[in-house]
């Protein structure tokens, strides 16, 4: 039983490099059918190459997509949580992602950081859906919070729609 499988078509570039391009299995499928939709759009990782027949060169290959697979599992991770569609959920789903978030920035990592500051915000903006809003320092904390994770999101991928469109709707 998996929940995540890494797999990668390879493709001769030419007589001497190989490139990889990686592919995700992701067993939910509410969580599948958003990361397919994500990573059509090629902002999780890009394609590697590397020289073939040279073992040191593939193995840089594999290193340069392990942040890729990070950003990959906390998405996967909080996905779950924000599916509960629950108050808890989306609170957990929200402190995770914006967490990973952060700690994948800080240690240099671009590469899907965006989709994890999207989606913890968009948790957020679904805390003001469930949440009484008649506690206004509440809502207003999660709105605040919201716009903070839209803004990073735009930042790590200013031509990013969705970030822009969410952090507008705000």
């Amino acid at each position: 039983n998996v929940n995540v499988l890494v797999y990668g078509a390879l493709k001769l570039v030419d007589d001497r490099y190989w490139a990889i391009t990686p592919r995700f299995y992701i067993s939910s499928i509410a969580t599948q059918d958003r990361a397919a939709e994500i990573m059509e759009d090629g902002g999780l990782v890009a394609p590697v190459a590397y020289i073939r027949g040279l073992a040191s060169s593939r193995n840089a290959a594999v290193d340069q997509l392990i942040p890729s697979l990070e950003v990959l599992f906390a998405l996967h991770q909080g996905l779950d949580l924000y599916d509960q569609g629950t108050v808890s959920g989306y609170e957990q789903a929200a402190a995770l992602l914006c967490t990973y978030a952060d700690k994948l920035r800080a240690s240099g990592i671009s590469n899907g950081v965006d989709l994890l500051f999207l989606f913890c915000g968009h948790a957020y903006s679904d805390l003001l859906l469930l949440e009484d809003t008649a506690v206004p320092a509440t809502a207003q904390t999660y709105q605040e919070q919201a716009i903070l994770a839209y803004r990073d999101a735009v930042k790590l991928k200013p031509d990013g729609l969705r970030g822009v469109i969410s952090l507008a709707a705000m």
